[in-house]
């Protein structure tokens, strides 16, 4: 703004109409921005919940199956263990 004016900053914030008004424009865009911000994240806040669902139900079943991997694996040494000493 003092570059815009021609002017230092110095002499801006020495006026205090200038200054009063400098801060008062500052905040309107940093609530203008946050204002932005707010509604752009309850905009996109539902699709990250439902990506997130969608995650969670992968991991789920991709868990569900290893568990079941894992069970399967565990009878199959359980049977070759009972053979092996059944042979002693």
């Amino acid at each position: 703004m003092a570059e815009e004016a021609g002017v230092s900053k110095a002499t801006l914030y020495n006026h205090t109409e200038l200054k009063e008004r400098i801060n008062f424009l500052r905040n309107q865009q940093e609530k203008a921005f946050v204002d932005s911000r707010i509604k752009w994240d309850e905009n996109n806040q539902n699709a990250v919940i439902a990506s997130l669902k969608r995650r969670i139900e992968t991991l789920e079943k991709k868990n569900k199956e290893l568990e079941e991997e894992n069970k399967q694996l565990r009878e199959k040494e359980n049977e070759k263990l009972t053979d092996y000493f059944m042979k002693l």
